[in-house]
């Protein structure tokens, strides 16, 4: 926030928006969601299993908890009495993609993450996680956005996530 207060950024694409207080001038504009799935080249769990019960005993690769994600996940499988086997909490969402093709555990992300590995058939398990979804947000230092190329950037982002939601 504070590259965006000074101007040295415009814009901040983000799926964590920023809380608001007198301190802090960034505004959080929704840009849209996108499902959230259970990714990796593992093999798939047996059949029978359904979500959450296939992942008692599974290896997860989860977001931090600074991800709203991460806590409705949580919370999805508290109620299903499954405690989690966390093999890593990560917040850069490329390591996360390679944490997903390791083969050593199932990754908690958005579509939009491994959007080219599931085209490529990389990934060898993909199970959308019920209720879950990642929200986007474009943040600025303005109400609206002056440049054009601002508001291109935004327009496009919020196109595509509307076409991976309706995938």
């Amino acid at each position: 926030t504070r590259q965006l207060e000074e101007h040295t950024l415009d814009l901040v694409l983000s799926h964590i928006p920023v809380r608001s207080d007198k301190r802090t001038h960034v505004f959080n504009h929704p840009l849209g969601e996108v499902p959230v799935y259970l990714v990796g080249s593992v093999p798939k769990p047996k059949p029978q299993a359904k979500f959450p019960h296939y992942l008692r005993g599974q290896p997860l690769f989860l977001p931090s908890h600074r991800s709203p994600v991460r806590g409705d996940f949580d919370a999805l499988l508290a109620a299903a009495r499954i405690e989690p086997v966390v093999r890593a909490e990560v917040d850069d969402m490329a390591l996360m993609r390679l944490l997903a093709l390791s083969g050593k555990g199932l990754a908690l992300v958005s579509k939009i993450v491994v959007e080219r590995e599931l085209q490529s058939r990389q990934i060898k398990f993909m199970a959308r996680v019920p209720g879950l979804a990642e929200k986007y947000f474009a943040l600025t230092v303005r109400k609206r956005f002056e440049n054009a190329w601002t508001g291109e950037i935004v327009d496009a982002f919020r196109a595509r996530l509307k076409e991976l939601a309706a995938n």
